[in-house]
């Protein structure tokens, strides 16, 4: 199970590395990417930013917080370019214990990045649903 989470976090992270490279031009740099699934996993695990980051390395503006038992946390996010109105609409759901549940990826059209990360967080929801949970928090970028 442990593997899975590492799996997880790298995944997020590429996919952000990759809308970074799409969106805004960015060369992808695969060494960042590790470092910040590395970072990103301490903080969820442990509840604070990891003691030995790089210097170089983009930290996250808050730390994540587990939800409370009986709980799962739906983290949402969306990408959308301006002139082909496209994009993904991305989300990810972690238990009480900071352990990976599930995520989606879909690909869709809408006119404004709003409606993206509108659409992430409906998908986040429904996702939460068709799972069976029902105490649910969101959160988003937006």
């Amino acid at each position: 199970m442990e593997i899975l989470k590492h799996i997880g976090f790298i995944c997020w992270e590429i996919w952000k590395e990759r809308c970074s490279a799409i969106f805004f031009g960015r060369s992808p740099c695969p060494v960042d990417v590790l470092r910040r699934s590395a970072s990103l996993r301490y903080e969820l695990l442990h509840g604070s930013v990891a003691p030995s980051c790089p210097s170089n390395t983009t930290m996250l503006s808050h730390t994540w917080h587990a939800p409370p038992p009986l709980w799962i946390k739906v983290n949402a996010d969306g990408a959308w370019h301006r002139s082909s109105l496209e994009g993904d609409v991305r989300c990810i759901i972690c238990n009480s214990k900071n352990i990976f549940v599930c995520g989606s990826s879909t690909f869709i059209s809408w006119s404004s990045s709003i409606e993206f990360e509108a659409e992430a967080v409906l998908k986040g929801l429904l996702l939460a649903y068709e799972g069976g949970h029902r105490n649910v928090i969101v959160e988003s970028d937006s």
